[in-house]
C-alpha cells in the first residue's frame, strides 16, 4: 500500500488590491510599492474570509476536477 498526494489545487480571491489603492491606506508613494517590492497589484480576500474558506474554496475544486 503506497502513501501520496493524488492532486492539489489552489485559490485565488477574485478581489485586486492596486498601488494606487494601498498608497492611500499606507500614506506612501506608489512608485516606493513598485520599486521597492516590485508589485503593482495584488489579490486579496473580502474581510470576511478567513484561511479556512480559501482551503474549502481550493478544495471543492478538487472535488470537481476528480482524482486524476
Amino acid at each position: 500500500m503506497s502513501v501520496g498526494i493524488k492532486s492539489i489545487a489552489s485559490y485565488i480571491p477574485d478581489h485586486c488590491l492596486g498601488n494606487k489603492e494601498l498608497q492611500l491606506r499606507l500614506n506612501v508613494k506608489e512608485s516606493f510599492l513598485k520599486e521597492k517590492l516590485g508589485i503593482e497589484t495584488r489579490t486579496i480576500s473580502p474581510p470576511e474570509f478567513a484561511a479556512s474558506d480559501l482551503a474549502i474554496k481550493a478544495g471543492e475544486k478538487i472535488f470537481c476536477q476528480g482524482l486524476k
